[in-house]
């Protein structure tokens, strides 16, 4: 038998003459595929070898499986998996660089280039800080979790915050914030006819309401 070894040292042991196009491998039962699964990760396809008595056949840089995931044979004692791995194009690697460069940026200049970041997808892994787009509205993830239809940004406020300023270049009307994505000082609002200013970060109040003085400040029209 051939191996495939991942980038972690993690070796799949596969059918002699594997290639890209079609790696094939043997687990128990469908437990074993998800363990499967669950080594084949983006990270871990970053760095592979196919060895063979100790000879590497073969060697690549930054995989990605292609879909659909595995293909599953059923025999007498196993499950036969198949699955196909591909090289990562130049254009692919371009996004990936745009999507690092972006994770430095605030949420504030996050939003001045709002339509650069990847759309939300679920059935995939997102960690805390991680900004994504969905009906055109950027959300931060608030915790690490897999992604799941019904979880979509809209309708999981305990795992996405909306950032709250869509459009730097205009006004919003104010509303009301969660605990988890206040306004930042700077951020300016329309509420009750008036146009406000934020004074603090993580600004959770309704501006012009007595006690709020020093948490928001009216604009006048000339610096609106």
């Amino acid at each position: 038998m051939e191996k495939l070894i991942l980038a972690d040292g993690t070796e799949i042991e596969v059918q002699a003459g594997a290639r890209l196009q079609a790696v094939v491998t043997m687990v128990e039962d469908y437990i074993g595929l998800a363990a499967l699964a669950g080594d084949l990760t983006e990270k871990n396809l970053s760095s592979v070898k196919f060895v063979e008595n100790d000879t590497i056949n073969a060697e690549y840089k930054n995989l990605i499986m292609t879909l659909p995931n595995f293909y599953v044979t059923q025999k007498p004692d196993c499950l036969e998996i198949t699955f196909r791995l591909r090289e990562i194009t130049k254009e692919e690697e371009q996004q990936e660089d745009v999507q690092t460069a972006l994770t430095y940026l605030t949420d504030e200049q996050a939003l001045t280039v709002k339509d650069l970041h990847e759309e939300w997808v679920p059935n995939k892994d997102y960690k805390t800080g991680d900004r994504k787009l969905y009906n055109e509205v950027l959300y931060k993830c608030l915790q690490d979790h897999t992604a799941q239809a019904e979880w979509n940004p809209e309708n999981a406020p305990s795992l996405w915050a909306k950032i709250l300023i869509p459009d730097p270049e205009v006004i919003p009307e104010w509303e009301q914030p969660d605990s988890t994505n206040g306004y930042s000082a700077g951020d300016k609002v329309t509420h009750n006819g008036k146009t406000w200013e934020s004074l603090v970060d993580n600004n959770v109040w309704e501006p012009g309401v007595v006690g709020t003085e020093s948490l928001w400040r009216e604009v006048m029209a000339e610096e609106a």
